[in-house]
């Protein structure tokens, strides 16, 4: 029997010394003659980002740490440390919302996104984290609906079509529905006195737009034609989504202006 030889193994470790010649050009300094210089603590007048030493501006890291705050002392940071001091003299003041979201706007984290991901994924995660890092007001403020509004308008919210079934017959108007003849003679039970945690009243649906309503809604035969008409609506969506982010600017500018103006949000 006659043994075959083993092809050699390539050995493509990099192994020192002896070490690699510098370019042309370049120098390296020794780990001895090195000397550490850390971050610039009083930046130029107007300076509003965090520099080193030599003034070179320093980047942010791909994963977000806790530590990760500005150690110059720029104007943003100095607002924003002087916006968490009490105001003398004034206790138990309540600040507003657009204060509270001014004061934390420094200090949130989110993402990193997934630079991978379609566009589209990646406006939903961001619009996530929009809602999840603001602490938003109670009340009639209409700060949700308006966000609502906005979801709506770039496509990050479906306006469900409105349709009717031509193959099933019309309940006829007037007449006693099942479910009221079922509610006859029943006994009306107070939700408040029933035993058990209380659960958070459902969040309010998203106010369509007023161009849809009073529309007739779209007669429709089978469950088919209504799975087109909803494909339509979702595509019609990815549709404003991609015009936001291949042009943000625009569609804030038509948003903030004659949009909030037509839907009465102003």
């Amino acid at each position: 029997m006659t043994t075959l030889p083993l092809p050699a193994i390539a050995d493509d470790r990099m192994t020192f010394p002896p070490f690699p010649v510098a370019p042309p050009g370049v120098s390296i300094t020794p780990f001895k003659d090195f000397k550490e210089h850390g971050i610039q603590m009083f930046p130029a007048e107007n300076d509003v980002i965090e520099r080193d030493v030599f003034g070179i501006p320093t980047v942010e890291l791909r994963i977000k740490h806790d530590t990760d705050t500005c150690k110059t002392e720029t104007k943003r940071k100095r607002r924003v440390e002087t916006s968490f001091k009490a105001t003398p003299g004034v206790p138990g003041v309540r600040k507003e919302w657009w204060e509270i979201w001014e004061e934390n706007e420094e200090l949130k984290r989110t993402g990193p996104y997934n630079p991978h991901l379609p566009y589209v994924d990646r406006l939903y995660e961001a619009a996530a984290d929009f809602r999840k890092t603001r602490t938003w007001p109670q009340g009639p403020t209409g700060i949700a609906a308006t966000w609502d509004q906005f979801r709506l308008f770039v496509g990050l919210l479906s306006n469900t079509p409105v349709w009717t079934r031509t193959d099933k017959p019309q309940q006829e108007e007037g007449s006693d529905s099942d479910d009221e003849a079922d509610f006859e003679g029943a006994t009306i039970v107070d939700a408040q006195t029933e035993c058990g945690p209380k659960r958070p009243a459902p969040r309010l649906r998203a106010r369509p737009p007023y161009a849809l309503y009073g529309v007739e809604p779209i007669p429709v035969a089978n469950d088919d034609e209504i799975k087109v008409l909803l494909n339509n609506e979702n595509t019609r969506r990815e549709e404003e989504m991609v015009d936001f982010v291949h042009d943000p600017e625009l569609k804030l500018r038509i948003f903030l202006s004659s949009y909030i103006r037509k839907q009465g949000l102003i």
